[in-house]
C-alpha cells in the first residue's frame, strides 16, 4: 500500500561527519500509538528536542491529504497559515496556507502556546533520535538552544518515517565578559620569578553548523598557549568538562608554550561530552619577563579557530638616586631591598645601568645578587606592593643611614606604576618620575631619613654640659671650706 503523507517542521542539522563511524538510534516512544516516526539524523548529544503536533492529517482521494485543527486560528493574525472561519460537523477547521509556510516570530510563538508538545528528550551518544508512534500529522520540531525553524512538508518512504535535519547554526565559543574572560590570571601584579595560576574558558559544541547549512562533527579541541614571558608548568595542567575532571586530554610542551587536545568522541565517535559543556582548563606559569603576557588560540578539529584569549600579569619599576644634601649624585653606595616579609630580593644587572628581579632559574647562578650599587640605578621587574631599601655601605667620607628606607608602589586602573615614601612628616607622598632619592650627609652631620640624626651628639652634650656644673660646684664648696 502506498505510503500517506506525514507533514513535519524540523530543525535541520545537514551534516558532514568529520569521521565515519557506526551510527545507531535512540529510539523514543511518544506514547500515541501511531505507525509513524520522525527521525533526526545526527542528534547532537546533551541537545534538548521538542516535538509538538501543530495540525492533524486527513487523507482523501487520490492520496490528497489535508491539515485540520479544532484551534481557530484568525487570518487577521497575519502569521502564514490560518483556518476557515467555521468548523466542520465534529468540530474541526481546515488549515490555510501550510503547503508554504515559512514560520517567523509570530508562528513559533503560536506553535508553542497554542499547539499539542508530544514529547522532550534529549539526544544521547548515539548521534540519531527517532521519535515513533506519532499519528499522521503537522510536526514542530524545536531544540532547546532556540536555533531557527523552518516548515518542510515530506512525503515519508514505506518504512513510515520522514527523516528531518537539523539547520541551526552552532559553533564552539569563548566568553565575552570581560570580568569572566577567555583567558585569566588569578594575579594582577606579580613580581619576577613569582608563580601565578591561568583559567581558560570556552563552551564546546558537538558539530559545527554554518549558516549555508555546512556541518562538520567535532572530534577534538585543540589549545595552543604561547608566551616568551612565562615559563608554563606543563604538569600542572586541570581540565574540566561540565565541572567534572578528566584524565584523557594530552599536553604537548613546545618552545614557548604548550599545545592541549581534548578527545571530544570515543573511539566509535560517538560525542562524550553534552552539546553546549562548559569546558575550564587552568594551570600554573611563572613570570620571567617586564608586564609578563601571553596569548591561548581556540581551535576545533586540531587547526579551525574560533577564539582567542590574552592575560597580562604586570610588574614595575623605580629609580633609585644615591645623592648628598645638595642633591647631588653620589655613587658608591650599596642596597639591599626587602619585600614586605623581611625576605631580600635577588636581581641579575642589565646593561643600561640597571637590576631586573631574577627569575627562579636566575637565582641560582652566580649572576643573581642581592647588592645594588648606586649612584643610579633603576630597579626593575617587581609587583605592585610595599618594598624596604637597606643601605649596607655609604659612599665613602659618608655616613651609613641606620634605618630602612620604605618604598610603596601602586598599580593604577591603566596598569601604571605611582611610586610613594614617606615624607617629614611620616605620611607617603607620590614621587615625581618614579624617581626615589635617599640622601647620605658627610661628616657627624647624621641623616633624618631612617636615622637617630643629630640626637645622640645633643644627648652627650647635655651629658657632657651637666657634668661640668656638677665639678663647678663640687669645686666651689670645697673652696669654701
Amino acid at each position: 500500500m502506498k505510503m500517506k503523507k506525514l507533514a513535519a517542521l524540523a530543525l535541520a542539522v545537514a551534516m558532514t561527519v568529520g569521521m565515519s563511524a557506526t551510527t545507531f538510534a535512540k529510539d523514543v516512544d511518544t506514547g500515541k500509538n501511531g505507525e509513524y516516526s520522525i527521525k533526526i539524523d545526527n542528534a547532537s548529544y546533551g541537545k534538548t528536542y521538542e516535538i509538538y503536533q501543530i495540525f492533524e492529517a486527513r487523507h482523501g482521494e487520490n492520496d490528497a491529504i489535508s491539515y485540520v485543527t479544532k484551534t481557530k486560528i484568525s487570518k487577521d493574525l497575519g502569521m502564514a497559515f490560518y483556518t476557515d472561519s467555521k468548523p466542520d460537523a465534529d468540530g474541526y477547521y481546515a488549515v490555510i496556507g501550510v503547503e508554504n509556510a515559512t514560520l517567523g516570530d509570530a508562528e513559533k510563538a503560536w506553535i508553542q502556546g497554542n499547539a499539542t508538545l508530544v514529547k522532550t528528550e534529549a539526544a544521547g551518544q548515539d548521534s540519531v533520535l527517532n521519535f515513533t508512534g506519532l499519528q499522521p500529522g503537522y510536526y514542530y520540531i524545536n531544540t532547546g538552544v532556540g536555533t531557527a525553524i523552518t516548515v518542510d512538508s515530506t512525503t515519508t518512504s514505506d518504512s513510515k518515517t520522514a527523516t528531518i535535519k537539523d539547520k541551526g547554526v552552532t559553533e564552539p565559543t569563548i566568553p565575552t565578559d570581560p570580568e569572566d574572560p577567555a583567558k585569566k590570571a588569578e594575579d594582577a601584579t606579580l613580581s619576577i620569578g613569582d608563580t601565578t595560576t591561568y583559567t581558560l574558558k570556552f563552551v564546546g559544541t558537538n558539530y559545527v553548523i554554518k549558516e549555508n547549512g555546512t556541518s562538520t562533527k567535532v572530534t577534538n579541541y585543540t589549545i595552543n598557549d604561547r608566551s616568551s614571558q612565562v615559563k608554563i608548568d606543563a604538569d600542572t595542567v586541570v581540565v574540566k568538562v561540565a565541572g567534572t575532571g578528566i584524565t584523557n586530554f594530552r599536553v604537548t610542551p613546545v618552545v614557548g608554550g604548550m599545545d592541549i587536545v581534548i578527545p571530544w568522541v570515543d573511539n566509535d565517535g560517538n560525542h562524550l561530552y553534552a552539546t553546549d559543556a562548559a569546558v575550564e582548563i587552568t594551570y600554573e606559569a611563572e613570570v620571567i619577563d617586564l608586564d609578563a603576557s601571553n596569548t591561548v588560540t581556540f581551535n576545533w578539529n586540531n587547526d579551525q579557530q574560533f577564539g582567542e584569549g590574552t592575560a597580562t600579569v604586570y610588574n614595575f619599576d623605580f629609580t633609585l638616586n644615591k645623592v648628598d644634601g645638595s642633591q647631588e649624585k653620589l655613587d658608591g653606595a650599596e642596597f639591599k631591598v626587602k619585600d614586605e616579609e623581611g625576605n631580600y630580593i635577588k636581581f641579575v644587572g642589565n646593561a643600561t645601568d640597571g637590576y631586573k628581579v631574577a627569575t627562579s632559574e636566575q637565582k641560582e647562578t652566580a649572576d643573581a645578587t642581592d647588592i645594588i650599587t648606586v649612584g643610579t640605578a633603576k630597579i626593575d621587574g617587581l609587583a605592585a606592593g610595599t618594598y624596604w631599601l637597606e643601605e649596607v655601605k655609604a659612599p665613602a667620607g659618608y655616613n651609613l643611614l641606620q634605618n630602612d628606607v620604605k618604598v610603596v608602589i601602586e598599580q593604577t586602573e591603566g596598569n601604571a606604576a605611582v611610586v610613594k615614601m614617606l615624607d617629614e612628616k611620616d605620611e607617603l607622598q607620590p614621587l615625581e618620575d618614579l624617581n626615589v632619592k635617599i640622601v647620605n650627609l658627610a661628616g657627624t652631620e647624621l641623616p633624618s631619613t631612617g636615622g637617630i640624626g643629630t640626637t645622640i651628639f645633643y644627648v652627650v652634650g647635655g651629658i657632657l654640659v651637666a657634668a661640668a656644673v656638677v665639678l663647678l660646684v663640687t669645686k666651689k664648696r670645697m673652696n669654701r671650706a
